[in-house]
This record gives structure tokens, sequence and C-alpha cells, in this order.
């Protein structure tokens, strides 16, 4: 198991990077509005908005992910490596 904890302040990103293992659960510490980003071109930009206390599954890929809120916003990610 690998759990981080991300913060993103307003209009910064992560930068795009890969989630290799499929299970990945993300708890919102404190919410906003972010845009995830694909690698891949053919696929469309996804905008979320996110509260305190949500919880999300998001399976393995690769993107990027941007605050385009107005609020700093910080989550706590689990990814189950097997």
């Amino acid at each position: 198991v690998e759990v981080i904890r991300v913060t993103y302040p307003v209009g910064s990103e992560s930068g795009f990077h890969t989630h290799h293992h499929p299970h990945r659960v993300v708890y919102v510490v404190e919410g906003g509005k972010l845009k995830l980003i694909p690698s891949e071109d053919h696929k469309k930009a996804n905008t979320i908005s996110v509260r305190n206390g949500d919880t999300l599954f998001i399976p393995a890929n690769s993107h990027n992910v941007v605050n385009i809120g107005d609020t700093r916003v910080v989550l706590v990610e689990t990814e189950l490596k097997k």
C-alpha cells in the first residue's frame, strides 16, 4: 500500500505522471475544482468539483491534474500495489 498526501495550490498542476496499480482511492481533505488531463491525445479532459470528505475511485491511468479553482485542494491518495 502507498499512501500520499498531495496539496494543489490555486493554479498548480501535478505534471504528467502514471499510476500503474489498478486500485486507487482518493479522500478529499480540502475540496475545489480540478481538471484531469489524460496523456493520450484522443481522450477528453474531465473537470471535477470535489468537496471536503468526498472519496473517489480512480483506475490506473496517466494524467496531469490541474487546480483550476480558486481554493487549494488537498487529497490523500491510497494505492493498493497488489
